[in-house]
């Protein structure tokens, strides 16, 4: 199914497809599981590499080269640190164009997971247990 979705649902959608992956099921949901993890990590690329960019341009470095850790995380240039939580926040949710496979819920009975996993992987499942009734 073609979808148009953004960058962060995408990162949501590889991390639950990727905790499904550790899960015994049936070969046919198990490839579509396959599938769809290689189609989002080759999308994912680009949005590596445009995050590379945004961390070469805002964030501190030392005199070696190396990024800045402040607070547990990496230091933001101060007199740009708007502008780049601005540009990371366009990143996100900038949408790309992706085609996956849509996997059945009942393939999936007896797999237990967090409201979290199933939440990233909504748009992904079909619920074939709903009436027409239950979607208006």
């Amino acid at each position: 199914m073609k979808l148009k979705l953004s960058y962060s649902k995408l990162i949501d959608a590889k991390k639950g497809l990727e905790f499904l992956g550790t899960k015994e099921l049936s070969y046919r949901t198990a490839l579509k599981i396959s599938k769809n993890l290689k189609t989002i990590q080759e999308l994912l690329a680009h949005y590596l590499e445009e995050s590379v960019k945004l961390e070469e341009k805002y964030l501190e470095k030392d005199e070696h080269g190396e990024y800045v850790i402040e607070g547990g995380g990496l230091k933001l240039k101060s007199e740009t640190k708007d502008e780049y939580w601005e540009r990371k926040k366009e990143l996100d949710n900038f949408e790309v164009e992706i085609d996956l496979y849509q996997i059945n819920i009942t393939n999936l009975d007896g797999v237990k997971v967090l409201p979290e996993v199933a939440g990233a992987l909504e748009f992904l499942v079909k619920d074939t247990m709903k009436k027409e009734s239950d979607l208006l």
